[in-house]
């Protein structure tokens, strides 16, 4: 008779890392980011790598295949439109993406933010969002354009740090609990202007007008209307507005760069004012941590494993019977038989699941960063293997009435 402890030595244990991979993906439900790239979008990289930074899993896409369908927006949490300069700047910043993204993706978006998704866009990306008409918006999400960045009044391009300052009444769940930060702009077309006097005083009451350029020296709080002199105000926006967020205050835009600060050694003057030993999180992290942390704590939907991860459930459960039906034979010859049969249709559900797990990325583990959460989904997984283990060999005993097994 074989012994049962030899199960341990079935292929199905190579299975548990795969296993474990997956209970994360599906019960922890990881935050999924979207950068858009194509076209000239240059700071997708960097902008990935801060939302890696808090915890996010960012993916970097191509933005045709979300136009031609191969990727859907609705496969993400957050939506990022990073800076650069798309389409060579071609017609005004941003105005070409922005129509890409307007009537090109123009459902996907809407569908998007109605469903609770979040986005951002910085710099070129603010360009993007604000003339495809998403920022700052209206709550009919009618991508109707209201506002423009236009040429700064230095009449050069812009590359220099500032300060903003945040409203802290504003509903955004980008910049909550943030009241200055140092970021740098790298702008030509920066000034945020629009036709309609009436409707800034319309978004400053709504919340919408999120943050602003600040002299440094003067005490917090103090943002004001009244224009600030270059080079305070970089290029000289109305109401020295940086940045807006639309009705929902989940879509957020802003000209400087945060994520050109996500460390303390990227700012401009960290060797004046911290210690070699000092470093640590930079001033524009929070508000990607912010974003990260608003959709983590969002209710939960519940998510179905999708049709392959059954078909490699199934190949698994197979592969045991037959594996259960030769040990419980006493036959070694079909033993043996029975245990080749069940390894080939198990690593068919293997090598499905495994494809599975590529497409969404769940198989690159992250080593370090949350070390006891996937300790406890292995353990999880093991168990829940185990189980299986143990549920099928009881059923083979009970219809075999071979009982001796247990005993060795």
């Amino acid at each position: 008779m074989i012994n049962p402890s030899q199960f341990y030595q079935h292929p199905l244990m190579n299975y548990v890392l795969l296993g474990r991979e997956l209970w994360m993906e599906v019960l922890q439900m990881v935050v999924k980011v979207a950068i858009l790239t194509g076209f000239g979008i240059n700071c997708d990289r960097e902008t990935a790598a801060v939302f890696e930074m808090v915890g996010a899993e960012s993916e970097r896409i191509h933005v045709n295949r979300f136009v031609n369908g191969e990727k859907k927006l609705s496969d993400f949490h957050i939506m990022a439109v990073p800076g650069g300069f798309s389409f060579g700047d071609h017609l005004g910043s941003g105005r070409l993406m922005g129509n890409r993204l307007r009537f090109g993706m123009r459902e996907q978006v809407r569908e998007f933010i109605q469903n609770g998704g979040l986005a951002i866009g910085i710099c070129n990306g603010f360009q993007v969002l604000v003339k495809m008409g998403l920022l700052p918006g209206d709550d009919e999400i009618s991508l109707t354009q209201t506002a423009s960045l236009a040429l700064n009044d230095s009449g050069h391009y812009e590359d220099r740090w500032v300060t903003l300052e945040f409203d802290t009444n504003s509903h955004c769940v980008w910049t909550k609990g943030i009241e200055r930060i140092r970021v740098p702009v790298r702008h030509g077309e920066g000034k945020f202007v629009t036709t309609d006097p009436n409707l800034l005083d319309h978004w400053a009451a709504n919340g919408q007008i999120v943050v602003k350029y600040v002299d440094p020296n003067d005490p917090y709080p103090s943002s004001s209307d009244e224009l600030l002199k270059y080079p305070l105000s970089p290029n000289a926006s109305m109401r020295n507005i940086a940045g807006v967020c639309d009705p929902t205050g989940r879509v957020f835009g802003l000209m400087p760069h945060p994520e050109a600060n996500h460390s303390t050694w990227l700012g401009a003057t960290w060797t004046r004012e911290l210690k070699p030993t000092e470093h640590g999180e930079g001033e524009g992290l929070a508000l990607f941590r912010n974003a990260v942390d608003y959709v983590e704590k969002k209710p939960k939907k519940k998510m179905t494993p999708p049709r392959k991860f059954y078909y490699g459930i199934i190949c698994t459960f197979i592969s045991l019977i037959i594996f259960n039906l030769g040990n419980a034979s006493g036959d070694l010859d079909y033993f043996f038989s029975a245990w080749i049969l069940s390894l080939i249709i198990f690593t068919v559900g293997l090598i499905v699941e495994y494809n599975h797990l590529r497409r969404h990325k769940a198989h690159r583990l992250k080593i370090g960063e949350v070390p006891f959460k996937e300790n406890i989904f292995t353990f999880i997984t093991l168990i829940g293997f185990g189980l299986v283990i143990f549920c099928l060999l009881l059923i083979t005993v009970i219809f075999t009435g071979n009982f001796d097994i247990i005993g060795h």
